[in-house]
């Protein structure tokens, strides 16, 4: 992937304060950035444009502020705000106050296969990140918590090779987080008596599915082959799960990726057209304008004004 969080995140390693998770570090960085110089590099070096990425992302600020954009949506996180981002999420940095201070973690599905974590565990945080807000305000308790759990990761990991049971004391490190965060997650989004079972398991099939295929692929057919359902299953579980149609998931990916390429002044709009591989640059105009009640040009300036 050409913006690829792991590329991008390889310009920690020169940061005063950015920690690496040491053998584990392409597959999950602990980070804890705390000075202005710090904060003014990653500023420029990584959030100067949109990216996406292979990993999970959580921010928690702890000091200060900053306003964040995921899938094209701002946040602004002050103190004890946690920001999580899901693989394929549009990603950008917009900026930070002077005394901004945050910590976090990345990691990827494959460190999850490593550590032989709970079933599903992964298809969960994809869920919570896909279904529910991805900013939370905590209170100074749960804040504490979630820096202490990263914390325990940082140092289970940093200690696996002086364990006989490292990796194992990982993987619990790591699964407590997960646990602790899903259930955050769950209080937040006010979202009582979640269940994760075999609909919403579906579901994140289907949006793993189409942040993958969307370009070229539009037809619900499609991804109900590949899910061996009928069209009709597929969609009216979608439905029920997310309140949406799959139809206008796919369209919201579609919108998604046409923002991010309009923030390109050096593509047209027929280029942008020909790469999400709309029919003509009509066809794709009449869909931005539909979905955002602007047409791409009229978007663009707005972007550059």
């Amino acid at each position: 992937m050409e913006d690829s969080f792991i590329r991008l995140d390889g310009r920690f390693d020169s940061l005063k304060g950015v920690k690496e998770a040491g053998v584990f570090q392409d597959r999950c960085r602990i980070f804890h950035v705390y000075s202005m110089s710090d904060i003014r590099q990653i500023e420029e070096q990584l959030f100067d444009k949109s990216f996406r990425s292979d990993f999970f992302v959580m921010i928690h600020v702890l000091k200060g502020e900053t306003t964040l954009k995921i899938n094209n949506r701002q946040y602004q996180a002050a103190k004890n705000s946690v920001v999580f981002s899901t693989p394929s999420s549009l990603k950008s940095g917009l900026n930070f106050s002077d005394d901004c201070e945050f910590e976090g973690i990345g990691f990827t599905i494959d460190f999850f296969k490593d550590l032989r974590l709970i079933e599903n565990l992964g298809d969960m945080m994809l869920f919570f990140g896909n279904q529910l807000s991805p900013h939370w305000n905590l209170d100074d308790d749960t804040g504490k918590l979630i820096s202490s759990l990263i914390g325990k990761i940082d140092m289970r990991i940093q200690q696996v090779d002086r364990h006989s049971h490292g990796r194992e004391l990982v993987a619990v490190a790591f699964t407590e987080f997960l646990l602790e965060t899903a259930e955050i997650a769950t209080e937040n989004a006010n979202f009582s008596g979640f269940q994760y079972g075999r609909k919403e398991e579906l579901v994140n099939k289907f949006g793993e599915l189409a942040q993958k295929n969307h370009i070229g692929q539009r037809q619900l057919t499609f991804y109900a082959n590949k899910l061996n359902i009928t069209s009709k299953y597929l969609s009216e579980t979608v439905k029920e799960i997310t309140g949406k149609s799959a139809g206008r998931i796919l369209d919201e990916i579609d919108l998604i990726e046409a923002k991010r390429l309009l923030e390109n002044n050096k593509l047209s709009i027929t280029e942008i057209s020909d790469k999400l591989k709309f029919s003509s640059p009509d066809v794709f105009s009449r869909f931005f304008h539909r979905m955002e009640g602007c047409s791409p040009s009229q978007f663009r300036k707005a972007i550059f004004a």
